[in-house]
């Protein structure tokens, strides 16, 4: 190593400490998610949501981050209640400075948010609510990015399928809450606009899943299908009465219910459920998308499964991680939320998005999966 006069030394040290002053690390971009891990039915979503957001931004950062940020993972816990989700938002934005959150499950939470102006008044957008309520998307919230189909896009699917198959008469299971009353009501006009007949309209409450009263009563109808217009245990256990009955009824979900926790109640008597997805089939890597999602939690967190609700955590995340890139290098709430306008027939390797200043309903695809006797879905 050459050696230098000690003033020309001392000349070099000062110019390089004046040029690390000169160039600060650029900050981390924090980024906001909320899940109900304290909700007992849904802690198991819980997990998978934050695990695999967790590995998206592992990756991410691994990768020498965005724009030179390190993205940093911050979470909170709504146990499932709509205040609780505003005040949890309100804190991420305030204390946090998260620049989005991701994700969010349910409609009370994304609509209390809405309700409340949170979003709006911070300038910070949501990405990827994890349900398909038409009240999320209209009237439109500028600061809502929808990457699934919506509700309406998914029963219509449903429908097709019902016709294709020559059935006519149907009746809904209903979760009576919120969120259960408003799928009743795109069902509802849905059936009716294509010509079907509803013939039993069954609720059950979510609080005890008690489903005895509402299967009598669409055993009684003798329907041809049956849209499960609930989560895992009630339309596990109205698909096990229903078939112990000896009811032929096609049964038929959509996108919110696991089917791995349909067959924990229903067992074989789920096989030939079909159930409509809005993202890419998880388990077999037939696309770039997915084979980058599976790779990531086989690094990142190799304890999780691979399911839909992964698929839709990962390209969230990946949604994000887009619009960061376009925001520039000094992004905020609304840089981001005019960086993902941009993102017109977007290509993520397999699955389009398209959003614009007009729209923030980036996707309508569905496809139908249907339960084998063990469980599993297939295409």
């Amino acid at each position: 190593m050459p050696k230098f006069p000690t003033a020309l030394r001392s000349l070099i040290l000062a110019g390089t400490a004046v040029a690390s002053l000169a160039a600060p690390a650029l900050e981390d971009i924090r980024v906001g998610q909320i899940v109900p891990s304290s909700y007992p039915t849904m802690a198991d979503d819980a997990r998978v949501a934050r695990g695999t957001l967790r590995a998206c931004i592992d990756s991410i950062n691994a990768r020498g981050g965005i724009n030179g940020h390190k993205l940093v993972h911050v979470v909170r816990d709504d146990a499932f209640d709509g205040n609780k989700h505003a005040a949890a938002a309100r804190e991420l934005i305030e204390k946090d400075k998260v620049v989005a959150l991701l994700g969010a499950a349910g409609i009370v939470g994304p609509l209390t948010l809405i309700r409340q102006n949170v979003l709006n008044d911070a300038k910070v957008p949501l990405i990827g609510p994890i349900i398909g309520a038409e009240q999320l998307r209209n009237p439109v919230n500028p600061y809502v990015f929808h990457t699934r189909a919506s509700w309406t896009d998914e029963i219509r699917k449903i429908i097709e399928q019902i016709k294709s198959l020559g059935g006519q008469r149907v009746a809904i299971l209903y979760q009576n809450d919120a969120d259960g009353k408003a799928g009743l009501f795109v069902v509802k006009q849905l059936a009716r606009r294509n010509e079907l007949e509803i013939v039993a309209e069954a609720g059950y409450d979510p609080r005890t899943n008690d489903v005895s009263e509402a299967a009598r009563k669409i055993i009684d109808a003798s329907p041809h299908a049956v849209f499960l217009g609930g989560l895992e245990e009630a339309g596990g256990k109205l698909v096990k009465a229903l078939r112990a009955a000896g009811s032929p009824a096609q049964m038929y979900a959509v996108s919110v219910v696991d089917a791995k926790r349909l067959y924990e109640i229903a067992g074989s008597a789920a096989r030939g459920t079909g159930i409509a997805q809005t993202m890419p089939y998880p388990y077999s890597a037939r696309s770039p998308l997915v084979k980058d999602y599976q790779a990531t939690v086989k690094k990142f967190a190799p304890e999780l499964p691979f399911n839909y609700l992964g698929m839709e955590t990962y390209l969230n995340c990946r949604v994000l991680a887009e619009g960061l890139k376009r925001a520039g290098p000094q992004p905020t709430g609304e840089k981001l939320m005019q960086a993902l306008e941009t993102m017109q027939d977007f290509d993520l390797g397999g699955f389009k998005l398209n959003f614009s200043p007009d729209n923030r309903a980036g996707s309508r695809y569905v496809e139908i999966t249907v339960m084998d006797g063990e469980g599993r879905l297939m295409r």
